[in-house]
């Protein structure tokens, strides 16, 4: 165990005793000149009295590293829990072994060695959860190193971002469920399908082999160069996806607060679907796309470098809506905004 290099509690607080409450001396003076300033100081003495040491003067200032290592097959599966601040990290290795470091972090030495690293495991299964002491402000952060071929099923921490890579699917249908709050996630180089959801953090996929469902909350949503449907859906953030081949699946994307900025490299061969509230919709396409579409706006206008053909089904009607077909027609495009403006680019 070791024990962060910052000022240390005053020796009152470090013998978990309520000393007197004392104001520092510029405070004082401060309250003297004002009205009711005693009255005020009285108020901040009785705070003190009954606020813990660790609350005024620490939060990590206990810390202890850990670190565990199982013999681990290919095409396990993992799990982690982490509910109490801290960050997860799992990055795929070329060794049949799992490999679970990180450190505690606690305001007190009770807290810490209360804090447990709990693991259920198997040659083909481990379960990680963070157990911290009721009423104790304790927490940890993990870095693991697994097999490539594991399939990780369910990641959640609060206060803490998640970071996969290098990881094979088991099989196909294999989704990965990863959640925050107060974090961001990301992943790269990810065989496997994944359900990313966060609160007060931004989203970044890339080299994702299989579908994306992508929530957010105030943050940015970001995917590039999926091998699946992609949906997304944001309050108050931007989203960007960018697909170097066409998707295999429908896109579905839908913001509150921000810009969407899709850009396809392939011909679309699924419906494509934005939708925004208060913000632009722009849509890039290869020159040779068919497609049907259907775009409109209330406040701002529509901007097209295809042709637009108005026989069947072909509507126009004026800079805020279209209804027509692109090429020879095709997969279903629906873009819509309310405070923004649309635009349908072709690609370099």
């Amino acid at each position: 165990m070791k024990r962060k290099g910052r000022c240390p509690a005053p020796p009152y607080c470090q013998k978990h005793s309520i000393p007197a409450a004392r104001t520092p001396p510029v405070l004082r003076e401060f309250l003297k000149k004002k009205e009711g300033g005693m009255r005020l100081a009285l108020v901040l003495a009785t705070a003190l009295l009954f606020t813990g040491c660790d609350d005024l003067w620490e939060y990590d200032d206990y810390q202890a590293d850990f670190h565990y290592h199982y013999d681990f097959q290919p095409g396990g599966r993992i799990e982690v829990d982490n509910p109490n601040n801290g960050s997860v990290e799992i990055e795929g290795w070329d060794w049949n072994t799992v490999d679970v470091s990180g450190v505690k972090f606690a305001s007190r030495e009770s807290s810490l060695e209360a804090l447990r690293i709990d693991i259920h495991n198997s040659p083909g299964s481990i379960v990680i959860r963070t157990m911290p002491p009721p009423f104790h402000r304790a927490w940890a952060r993990y870095t693991i190193r697994v097999p490539r071929k594991t399939a990780v099923e369910r990641v959640s921490t609060v206060n803490g971002h998640i970071l996969l890579r290098n990881l094979d699917a088991i099989e196909q249908a294999q989704t990965a469920h990863l959640k925050t709050v107060n974090g961001s996630i990301e992943a790269n180089d990810v065989h496997s399908a994944i359900e990313a959801q966060t609160v007060n953090g931004h989203i970044e996929l890339r080299d994702i082999g299989g579908a994306v469902t992508m929530r957010g909350w105030n943050g940015r949503l970001e995917a590039e160069r999926i091998d699946g449907a992609c949906e997304a859906r944001s309050v108050n953030g931007s989203i960007t996806i960018q697909l170097d081949q066409a998707a295999n699946g429908p896109i579905k994307v839908n913001t509150t607060n921000g810009r969407v900025d899709l850009t396809l490299r392939g011909k679309p061969e699924d419906s494509i679907r934005a939708q925004a509230v208060n913000g632009s919709i722009t849509l890039r396409l290869p020159s040779e796309t068919n497609a049907h579409l259907r775009a409109s706006t209330v406040h701002a206008p529509i901007t097209s470098d295809f042709d637009v053909y108005e026989h069947f089904p072909g509507r126009m009607h004026g800079n805020n809506s279209v209804d027509g077909k692109l090429g020879s027609g095709g997969p279903e495009i629906e873009l819509s905004t309310w405070n923004g403006r649309i635009s349908v680019l072709k690609t370099l």
